[in-house]
């Protein structure tokens, strides 16, 4: 039944409930607001996959997703193509090194969604139409997100729920969610954060940034968070390879769409980033899509990890 669901969705040539690729930026609930009930981890941090759609996630736990039009637009162009499961951009390096898949009842971390200035690109950006066997993914532009909006705010559940076609219509849709996954505990640029602080000030306390304590009473909670998190992630991964594995599929592809990269613009260390099936010419205008952890996300994790050891999460 499972992998039943998968292909359907897969395949699925609805013109009313299309298969949709959601490009966005993200960000986690906020961890410090206590004044959700008991059990928040679980009715809040994380939604179910409700009936009709099947989720790709491509970006995995505390981990950032960079990209640029072109690189997106090769994304969506693979996906189209079919079989893009069995590429070589499956293995390690490739966009679709780290991919998930969620069905109708799994658990989902549930991420605030976010649009950018970059959404002018009709390449960048939003929510687009990518049918199987599709030459071009045109963007839904009656479907905004967007933050400063309170009709366009959505979180993971919302957007899900949205766009699940009606039970009577019969549809299974894919949703390919690509977005950065950040740490649970989510520091904005010009914020304080105090890690062992014992009281949780206003958010934006001084009127110029976020000020905000990680109590113990939060620690507590980030741990659980993150742990389901991994969790979820885990089974994500298992499922898409046990997919992969059973689905009677010949790879269309004969080499590798990853190429090796010394000192990119973000750095000095080696990277293989994720090319897509085009002929590279010059290394600066490549189209590339890869995930890293961001600076403070790493800071964030270790600084936990120093304080589990002291004994005080």
């Amino acid at each position: 039944m499972t992998f039943k669901q998968i292909t359907s969705a897969l395949i699925n040539q609805s013109e009313e409930f299309p298969n949709l690729f959601v490009a966005a930026h993200s960000s986690c609930l906020d961890v410090t607001d206590m004044s959700f009930k008991h059990n928040a981890v679980e009715s809040s941090f994380f939604t179910t996959v409700p009936d009709g759609v099947v989720v790709f996630v491509f970006t995995p736990t505390n981990t950032s997703a960079y990209s640029n039009p072109e690189g997106e637009k090769t994304m969506r162009q693979l996906i189209m193509k079919g079989n893009w499961m069995f590429s070589p951009e499956r293995g390690q390096g490739g966009m679709f090194e780290h991919t998930q898949i969620y069905i109708p009842g799994d658990k989902i971390h549930n991420l605030n969604y976010d649009g950018d200035k970059d959404c002018e690109n009709p390449e960048s950006f939003g929510v687009f139409k990518v049918a199987p066997g599709g030459v071009s993914s045109p963007r839904q532009n009656n479907f905004v997100i967007d933050m400063e909006n309170s009709e366009t705010v959505y979180d993971t559940e919302r957007l899900l729920e949205t766009l699940a076609p009606p039970k009577e219509s019969g549809v299974m849709r894919t949703v390919y969610i690509m977005s950065c996954s950040p740490h649970t505990i989510h520091v904005t640029t010009g914020s304080i954060l105090k890690m062992e602080g014992r009281n949780n000030p206003p958010r934006k306390a001084t009127g110029a940034y976020d000020s905000f304590a990680i109590t113990p009473q939060v620690r507590k909670r980030v741990e659980q968070i993150e742990k389901k998190r991994f969790r979820c992630e885990l089974f994500g991964k298992k499922l898409f390879w046990d997919y992969v594995n059973k689905t009677p599929f010949e790879p269309r592809f004969t080499r590798s769409m990853s190429v090796q990269s010394t000192k990119m613009d973000r750095g000095d260390s080696m990277r293989t980033l994720g090319l897509g099936v085009k002929e590279v010419v010059d290394r600066k205008d490549i189209s590339r899509i890869f995930y890293e952890t961001d600076d403070i996300d790493t800071l964030i994790t270790r600084k936990l990890a120093r304080l589990s050891m002291r004994g005080k999460c």
